[in-house]
């Protein structure tokens, strides 16, 4: 039988994806944006802008929680990614030329904010010990 990931584990790969992701964002939003969009329209400079702030954030939300991965600051990065993904849903609704590139991100904050609350939750189960 197959055993749970580790707590630690669980926080290393949340951070490391959470980081490799922000770091992709932060310096090539054009491509980003291409890959995601479907590259059927010219990328404009204020989503570029868009991509790199959302990169940005989440490059200091993977420093964050590996400084410090407790279940308050694990339990705040998934309602972050939480809201994220909403807005995201939000957005792919009322602008429909958005849909592909807000679909996209809300998958990976939601993805992200579910492996941070099962952390969050996790930390709960089995005290602060990093294992």
């Amino acid at each position: 039988m197959t055993e749970p990931l580790s707590r630690t584990t669980l926080l290393v790969t949340l951070a490391a994806t959470t980081a490799t992701l922000g770091s992709v964002m932060l310096v090539t939003p054009g491509r980003v944006a291409g890959a995601v969009g479907g590259g059927q329209r010219p990328v404009r400079r204020g989503e570029r802008i868009v991509i790199r702030l959302l990169g940005a954030r989440m490059i200091g939300q993977a420093v964050l929680e590996s400084v410090r991965p407790d279940r308050r600051t694990l339990t705040g990065a998934a309602l972050v990614d939480a809201t994220h993904a909403v807005s995201m849903i939000v957005l792919g609704w009322a602008r429909p030329e958005y849909r592909p590139a807000a679909r996209a991100s809300a998958l990976v904050a939601s993805a992200s904010g579910l492996l941070a609350g099962a952390a969050a939750a996790r930390q709960r189960a089995v005290g602060s010990s990093p294992a």
